[in-house]
């Protein structure tokens, strides 16, 4: 989804570690320690919160 919305048209490739710190040098350790999927399930669940925004897709696809 996100990908092809950069202009990679869903393509994806390896980046070892070394390759990524040498590129991004000390935000790749926030960015590969972050690998985690969002969902909203317990914010809804728990807290009653309501999303009032469009979705991050069509948010993104419409920002271009």
């Amino acid at each position: 989804m996100g990908s092809d919305v950069l202009g990679f048209d869903s393509r994806t490739f390896a980046w070892n570690a070394g390759e990524a710190f040498a590129e991004l040098d000390e935000f790749a350790y926030i960015a590969l320690s972050t690998n985690a999927r969002v969902r909203a399930k317990n914010a809804r669940l728990l807290l009653g919160w309501e999303p009032k925004g469009p979705p991050l897709r069509d948010a993104l696809l419409n920002d271009q």
